[in-house]
């Protein structure tokens, strides 16, 4: 598979799972993983959109260095995709209301410990590698970005 079909099959992943795991770099150069939720904006293609508080972990790590990996992957594990990219934590208000539009029934859980929508930033996450595994059919594509 070329890198346009792993970023359809991404896309389709992303879009049905909603949430994955985001992995950062510590202030100490560890890797720093945490769940979160995803999602797509329509005339974004290869950036996928999460959202979260200004001075959480994962924005202050972005800050300091944007080389993140998503894992997202099927409830029974038959799809996993690996994402490796270049993230940026961005609070334009219009590109806040943006993703909490896309993502809105996807942040249930998000809201029950984040009541202060003024302090939410977008992690904005530019697709650069691919890596797609199918287990019942024991494949595995990489691609980087074009």
């Amino acid at each position: 598979m070329d890198f346009k079909a792993l970023l359809s099959v991404t896309e389709r992943l992303v879009e049905s799972t909603g949430s994955g795991v985001l992995a950062t770099i510590d202030e100490d150069g560890w890797p720093d993983q945490r769940w979160m939720t995803f999602g797509l904006i329509e005339g974004q293609p290869g950036r996928i959109f999460s959202v979260t508080r200004s001075e959480s972990s994962a924005a202050r790590q972005i800050r300091s260095n944007s080389a993140v990996s998503l894992v997202v992957q099927t409830r029974p594990l038959d799809e996993i995709v690996t994402v490796s990219g270049v993230a940026v934590v961005n609070d334009a208000p219009a590109v806040v209301s943006t993703a909490l539009e896309a993502l809105r029934e996807r942040l249930v859980q998000f809201w029950t410990r984040n009541t202060d929508a003024s302090d939410l930033v977008v992690i904005e996450t530019t697709v650069r590698k691919l890596s797609y595994v199918r287990s019942a059919q024991d494949e595995r594509y990489t691609a980087l970005a074009e």
